[in-house]
């Protein structure tokens, strides 16, 4: 017969939003995509006014001048498009990449704190059904998350 399990939950998506580690991530991140977004900004406000400056200009180019001009417009609307989901692309495969890597440093203390306070297991409650309901003798959210944020700044 086994003993008294020692059972505990954590709630994982307040554990994450308050976590030092993923705030900092996130405005890291953050400054990175406002970086990304000013460059389409600037690539969107080009073509713009290229187009703007065709459109002045038209009356006075012959059929060649114009076509020519509508195929630079052209390679220039597609080159943005083409920038627009490359970056995108980029922004999710890093913003992914970032939430495993601070998921890691968290389930990594998570486990470590388990073993240094004598847990057969920690649950995490993420709101989509895994643990409907836990008495919060048993919810250690607060603990970890101030473990979790000593340990960051120790780091």
């Amino acid at each position: 017969m086994v003993g008294t399990k020692k059972i505990a939950y954590v709630r994982s998506d307040e554990l994450l939003s308050k976590y030092q580690g993923m705030i900092q991530a996130r405005e890291a991140f953050k400054v990175k995509a406002d970086s990304w977004q000013t460059r389409i900004d600037t690539l969107k406000n080009e073509f713009e006014s290229a187009m703007k400056a065709y459109e002045a200009s038209m009356p006075e180019l012959n059929k060649r001048e114009r076509e020519d001009e509508e195929n630079k417009l052209r390679r220039q609307q597609e080159d943005l498009v083409r920038y627009t989901e490359a970056i995108s692309q980029q922004a999710e495969e890093e913003d992914a990449k970032m939430t495993q890597g601070v998921l890691n440093q968290v389930n990594s203390l998570i486990e470590m704190y388990g073993k240094s306070n004598g847990y057969d297991i920690i649950f995490g409650a993420n709101g989509s059904g895994n643990i409907v309901y836990g008495v919060e003798a048993v919810d250690i959210t607060n603990e970890v998350l101030i473990a979790l944020n000593r340990d960051y700044e120790g780091s």
